[in-house]
């Protein structure tokens, strides 16, 4: 069994929706939702009673988003916003192959260093601070190859709604076909609508 981790992932579904369809339009092929790596990896899901323990020390948790990373290092080539530190997700985070502690919201880790760039860009200029609660800690393991398409994160987006938001008519078979600077068009659309919930958080933000 190949290596998993233990996730949270944002309990409002208006903030899922824009991080998910910001995430499947920067790159359609992503396969999870947005979150919050906390640990990991493990061979075997831990005992029950402890995840029990564990999720009674974050859930319901506010987690303030304060600014745009990447890794643009080591040949890295990824795009995540950075979440501010709390005493409970550091008793709670334990990631035995990254020491430094680092919760943050993954949207592009591609082999298009340029494009990743530009996207950086993009998502920093217009940056507002904003909040969301987070979840119980989940399971989160390696896809099936085999099945892979069938748990494809545009698989749970409500494109409807994108659609409206961004003005285009985007589904499974426009989205494959989006070039780069249609991508960054309609993420700066929907990251301009997410950094609008600032839920009262700036006062926050460092």
């Amino acid at each position: 069994m190949n290596p998993s981790f233990y996730v949270v992932y944002p309990s409002d579904d208006t903030i899922r929706l824009y991080i998910n369809a910001i995430r499947v339009i920067a790159e359609e092929n992503q396969r999870s939702q947005v979150h919050i790596t906390m640990r990991g990896p493990y061979k075997k899901q831990l005992p029950k009673k402890k995840i029990e323990e564990l999720s009674t020390l974050i859930k319901g948790e506010e987690i303030f988003v304060i600014n745009v990373g990447n890794f643009f290092n080591s040949n890295q080539n990824t795009v995540f916003f950075t979440c501010a530190e709390t005493d409970n997700l550091r008793k709670v985070w334990k990631k035995t192959t990254y020491t430094d502690f680092n919760p943050h919201l993954t949207i592009y880790d591609g082999d298009d260093n340029e494009y990743a760039k530009q996207l950086y860009s993009i998502l920093k200029e217009q940056f507002v601070p904003y909040s969301f609660h987070i979840q119980e800690l989940s399971w989160l393991e390696p896809k099936n190859k085999e099945k892979l398409e069938l748990f494809h994160l545009k698989t749970l987006i409500d494109f409807d709604k994108i659609s409206s938001i961004i003005d285009f008519d985007l589904n499974f078979s426009t989205l494959q076909v989006l070039d780069k600077n249609e991508r960054l068009k309609f993420i700066s659309i929907l990251a301009k609508k997410l950094y609008e919930m600032k839920n009262n958080c700036c006062q926050h933000a460092v």
